[in-house]
């Protein structure tokens, strides 16, 4: 009988909105660590290397828990700008997570413009942000009070937003508790 009430629970939580994946497009330049965030919510030991392109390409798209990830690689901003008007790709996203690498602050500097044309894009207001600054582990990496500063996220007032610092050393704790943020703003947000 527990397990009837259990299942007919889910079922109309699935049917009434909650419950549902939550959509969660990630995006980022080549090389920041889309893949390996990915693969660590996968638990894999072993980080396989995806071939990078000179412009648009998704990567992989995984379940974890109630999420639905789909990756993509942005080669350049002419190519985000023609990204950003494929609509489709943002339907009924609940979430972004932007992946810079924290070691490269030349790239940083440069991932500001790709990162106001993603915050202005009509298809993605409001929904919340989660930022991943990967390789933080390197004596020349930025510390998250630059990137904030970088991308001006103490501006930003129409959506929650957070940086999590992630390493290869400490990698699965620090993703997991990225992505534990971003489930509690998404419950958050169905209340």
């Amino acid at each position: 009988m527990g397990l009837i009430l259990s299942f007919l629970t889910r079922f109309a939580g699935c049917l009434f909105g909650r419950n549902r994946p939550w959509n969660v497009v990630l995006l980022g330049p080549p090389s920041a660590g889309k893949t390996t965030i990915l693969y660590r919510l996968k638990d894999m030991n072993e980080i396989e290397y995806t071939q990078h392109s000179m412009g648009i390409m998704m990567m992989m798209s995984l379940h974890y828990k109630r999420f639905f990830f789909r990756s993509w690689d942005i080669g350049t901003q002419e190519l985000l700008y023609r990204f950003l008007s494929y609509r489709s790709i943002f339907a009924e996203s609940q979430a972004l997570v932007f992946v810079i690498d924290a070691a490269d602050t030349e790239y940083i500097a440069s991932t500001t413009d790709v990162w106001n044309a993603l915050k202005t894009a009509n298809a993605l207001a409001g929904v919340p942000v989660l930022v991943f600054a990967t390789k933080a582990d390197l004596a020349h990496a930025a510390p998250v009070a630059d990137i904030v500063a970088l991308l001006d996220l103490d501006k930003v007032t129409d959506r929650a937003w957070h940086v999590q610092a992630v390493s290869r050393v400490r990698g699965d704790e620090r993703v997991k508790e990225g992505f534990a943020w971003l489930e509690r703003v998404l419950e958050e947000r169905e209340r």
